[in-house]
């Protein structure tokens, strides 16, 4: 078995595995014994108290990993071997006989987490690991975490061969880590299939790398310089141009600041005439201040009777909606006024219609008095009354025109202004006095023209 080895408390290791259980890992307390700062990764959990030769330490209960397909510590039938993937075809050749007897569950470590884990370690710094089947996945976290290139010593059980999925072989983790400046120091072939191998970190190549880099910046930052001095010289002669231009520039300023100056006192001359119109203007405003509190009594005392007046616009506005409502039912008893004047006129076509056929059976009398001179003195009284119910006819239709020219203009009247209303009312009143003497006109022009055929008809007999 390889053991590290250290001054006297001095250096740190750094353990990932599963103590007790792994071969590299089982004789913790020798592993440790010489170093002064410990850290054990174990994805079981904390240290078993009863577990030989355990000594003080920094355990995490999480595996610093760049992440598994599946989260799940396996151990098998064979003493000392634990691992987080399956096992391949060519484990289960060498070992027939292999079972897995038990599995837990565990958590990784990465990012921020684990770079506060490992920060601080006292040098030199040593990490051993035996977990096959993870060695990938470890080294990937340690990567990341720049703790790779912080280690001097590197010790791991491997298999010969890729013994578990995802596992790298001894010639391939070799390779791995020839690339990040380590070296095979010695290996342990005790167990051919499972070899031991302790890398040593190639100090020289680091150094060299970090010359390079340091060679590399030392160059960036020369161009750099050089290139700042090319600016500094550009913006020296663009500043050697500017000033020249400033000091023609200065030339002109000075002679616009006399002139300037000129404006300057000739602005103060018309600021202190402005200074004096301003003090008249200040009297005028007192003035005028005193006018405006008048005015703004009197416009006070001008808002209160305005007021006052606006109430009354109230009250009027009131008695003016009364009166509308008057003034619309005015209107609808002159639609019953002009509705009963349409009966009218049509009783006065009637009465032109009977006068019509009254005339003809005048002119036919008048003949037949020609006539008939032996009933001389009955066709006399016979004219006489057909002369009297003719006067009489007239005399109704000379009133009935009457009544219509009255009612047409009582129509004529009802338009006016609502302050006529009085007027309308009165005239109305008379209208309704004349109207039941209308109303009889017809009867004493039926009963004349009863009277007219029967004197007619006594007339024709004599013929």
């Amino acid at each position: 078995m390889i053991e590290p080895k250290f001054q006297e408390r001095s250096g740190s290791i750094v353990l990932v595995g599963c103590v007790g259980l792994s071969r590299l890992l089982g004789d913790f307390g020798k592993v440790a014994s010489n170093a002064s700062n410990v850290i054990v990764f174990d994805p079981r959990g904390a240290l078993d108290p009863k577990d030989e030769y355990a000594v003080p330490s920094t355990t995490c209960a999480k595996l610093p990993a760049a992440g598994f397909d599946e989260n799940v510590l396996r151990i098998y039938s064979l003493p000392g071997l634990v691992s987080v993937g399956c096992p391949t075809i060519e484990l289960t050749d060498v070992f027939p006989g292999l079972k897995e007897v038990g599995k837990t569950h565990f958590n990784i470590l990465t990012g921020n987490e684990l770079i506060a884990s490992l920060s601080g370690l006292a040098e030199p710094v040593q990490c051993v690991i035996d977990l096959p089947g993870a060695e990938a996945q470890i080294l990937d976290a340690f990567l990341e975490a720049e703790f790779l290139y912080k280690l001097n010593y590197l010790t791991i059980r491997c298999g010969v061969e890729r013994f578990f999925d995802g596992a790298l072989d001894k010639i391939e983790l070799t390779n791995r880590l020839l690339a990040h400046d380590f070296y095979l120091d010695s290996e342990n072939t005790d167990d051919a299939d499972w070899p031991i191998l302790r890398f040593k970190a190639n100090v020289t190549v680091r150094q060299l790398k970090v010359a390079e880099k340091e060679l590399a910046d030392s160059n960036r930052r020369e161009r750099a310089h050089v290139e700042y001095i090319a600016q500094l010289k550009s913006e020296l002669e663009d500043s050697r141009a500017k000033l020249i231009s400033a000091t023609a520039e200065k030339d002109i300023r000075n002679g616009e600041l006399s002139q300037c100056r000129t404006k300057v006192e000739e602005t103060l001359k018309r600021l202190r005439e402005a200074d004096d119109a301003r003090t008249t203007q200040l009297v005028r405003i007192d003035e005028l201040s005193s006018e405006l509190t008048e005015k703004r009594d009197a416009l006070n005392d001008a808002r209160t009777e305005l007021q006052q007046k606006s109430e009354l616009l109230d009250n009027v506005e009131a008695e003016l909606s009364i009166f509308r409502k008057e003034a619309t039912a005015l209107e609808e008893k002159r639609t019953h006024i002009e509705q009963e004047l349409i009966g009218k006129r049509d009783l006065i076509e009637s009465l032109r219609a009977e006068l019509s056929a009254v005339t003809p059976r005048l002119e036919a009398a008048e003949k037949a008095k020609a006539d008939a001179n032996a009933e001389q003195s009955f066709l006399s009284r016979m004219n006489a009354l057909l002369q009297s119910d003719l006067n009489h006819l007239r005399l109704q239709f000379q009133k009935s025109e009457d009544d219509r020219r009255r009612q047409e203009d009582l129509l004529l009247k009802l338009t006016p202004k609502l302050a006529q209303a009085a007027e309308h009312l009165q005239q109305l009143q008379v209208r309704q006095k004349i109207a039941p003497e209308n109303l009889q006109e017809p009867k004493t022009t039926e009963r004349s023209s009863r009277r007219s055929k029967k004197g007619t008809k006594q007339l024709r007999p004599n013929r």
